[in-house]
This record gives structure tokens, sequence and C-alpha cells, in this order.
């Protein structure tokens, strides 16, 4: 929930209205958690219909594959590598879709689609905690989104734990860095 706190911070903080919502009291039993962060002159409503999403942001390659009925066409995905394998799923001995395969559901609804290790990137700055941050860098650049880039450092300093401001900082920026690897 970091990053759509972050991403409503950063909007407000550059003159956007905001409206949001968060679905996580499945993920205390290892179920998923999502968020829905709109914010421009008007914010209208904290639900997306499908297909109006203009991004799409995964904490995890699955559940992201699961949401992007929500993605528009032609809109960007920011995917990070990492795999868990739901219960029920190795239960049944489901298998994981591989890397390949989630680019191909993904390249199917739009050609900016970014598969990153953001637990490899994070891990340089202290720890898994930091994906995130690194997440949150990447959308920060990944599209035109109207937020300058002190709003968005602003608004993650807000909504980190009190100690891990720079660690988060140098995060976000790797996260920035990543994407602006891929020539956006």
């Amino acid at each position: 929930m970091l990053i759509s706190r972050a991403i409503m911070g950063a909007a407000l903080m550059a003159g956007f209205k905001i409206s949001g919502s968060e679905i996580h009291g499945h993920a205390v039993r290892g179920g998923s958690a999502h968020a829905i962060v709109t914010y421009g002159k008007n914010a209208g409503s904290p639900l997306i219909r499908t297909g109006d999403a203009d991004v799409l942001i995964g904490m995890e390659m699955l559940e992201a594959a699961r949401m992007i009925r929500y993605l528009k066409r032609g809109g960007v995905a920011l995917v990070s590598k990492l795999k868990v394998v739901p219960i029920n799923s190795m239960l049944r001995n489901d298998r994981y879709p591989s890397e390949d395969e989630v680019a191909q559901i993904f390249s199917r609804r739009t050609d900016k689609f970014f598969l990153l290790d953001v637990e490899k990137a994070a891990e340089r700055f202290g720890g898994k905690r930091l994906s995130n941050s690194v997440l949150y860098g990447a959308f920060s650049v990944a599209i035109d989104n109207g937020i300058d880039m002190k709003s968005f450092e602003m608004a993650l300093l807000e909504n980190v734990p009190k100690g891990t401001e720079e660690a988060n900082l140098a995060a976000f920026r790797e996260g920035r860095r990543l994407i602006m690897s891929y020539d956006v």
C-alpha cells in the first residue's frame, strides 16, 4: 500500500485532486491486495472500470496478470519479477507461468510492459522491503504523470518508516534508473 499512498500524496502535492481505495483484508491470510488511485483536475471515482487504467503496477507477476483486465490498451504495466505461488495452486500442483508467458499475456494488451527485477534492485539498498520504493520510482518516469520529482520524493519520505528514508530514496532513484534504461 506504500505505492498507492505515496502516489496519492505526490499527486496532492502537485495540485491534483485525488481518490483512492484499498483492498487488503485478505493479504493477512496470504491472499492478494490491491489499490486503485485516480488523480487529475477531477479525480472521479476510486473505482476503475475494466480497460480504463492508464498504469498497472504489480508487486507479483501472477497477481499482475490477473489484474490485466483493468489496464487500457496501450497502457503501461510495471511488474515485478517476484513469484509467489498461491497455496491453492501448490495444493493442486498448478504450474506457475514463466516470465515469457506473463510477457505474452501483457503483449496482447500493451507494448509498454516492463518486467523488473525490483527485489534484486532493492537488495542493493537494504533489502526486499524497499521493492515498493523501486516500483514507485519506476512509475515516476514511466509515463507523463504531471507530478514533479520533488513531490514524488516528499510523498515517499512521508510514507516510509522513520530511519529508512535514505534507503527508500536510493531505491526510488534506482527504480527511475531502471525505467530510463529502457529509453522510455
